[in-house]
């Protein structure tokens, strides 16, 4: 029974001088937090990209409807515009909404105050009688507030930043992050 302690012991011992599979143990604890910050590094480039998409896709779009003061459009025919400009949005027509209401500097303090909500409305797939938030035209001369927000889900929901993302959302049932772009014009006169 000796015999067996002290040949325990002495591997035991053997195992702890030991230095095989060292760097295989580094590996195993840097290799995780690396992955993540790689994933992470992917999610918030693919966030900027749709970012900056939706802001240009917005400014096209709204030179479009500003140098066309004649013609009315609405809220479907501006999605269409700023979803052929941004093009990184996927199913951007279903997941995007836009406000643009009327501005009469003279009248209120600050962009369309009493107007606009403070957090943007973005599309609820999982409410269908969502509240309607205003789209007006506007007439020349006049100055417009226009907000869009999209939905986009992240890349890797269930790692790093993505992880972080996807419970960004006001209910637990989708994933989807917020993307918001404003802009502010004046009608051109006919």
């Amino acid at each position: 029974m000796t015999h067996g302690f002290t040949s325990i012991g002495r591997f035991l011992r053997g195992f702890r001088r030991g230095e095989d599979g060292g760097p295989t143990i580094e590996f195993c604890i840097m290799f995780i937090p690396f992955m993540i910050l790689t994933i992470s590094a992917f999610e918030l480039g693919l966030l900027t990209t749709r970012h900056v998409m939706l802001e240009r896709g917005l400014d096209m779009a709204i030179r479009e409807v500003r140098l066309n003061t004649g013609s009315i459009i609405d809220e479907d025919d501006l999605k269409v515009m700023v979803c052929n400009a941004a093009g990184l949005i996927p199913v951007c027509t279903d997941r995007l909404r836009l406000e643009m209401v009327t501005v009469d500097l003279r009248t209120t303090n600050g962009v369309g105050a009493g107007k606009v909500d403070p957090v943007p409305e973005c599309i609820d797939s999982s409410d269908p009688f969502a509240r309607d938030i205003e789209f007006n035209n506007g007439l020349p001369n006049q100055m417009m507030f226009v907000r869009a927000c999209a939905r986009a889900a992240p890349m890797f929901p269930d790692y790093g930043l993505g992880w972080f993302l996807s419970r960004m959302a006001d209910d637990d049932s989708d994933r989807y992050y917020r993307l918001v772009a404003t802009s502010a014009f004046v009608m051109e006169p006919l």
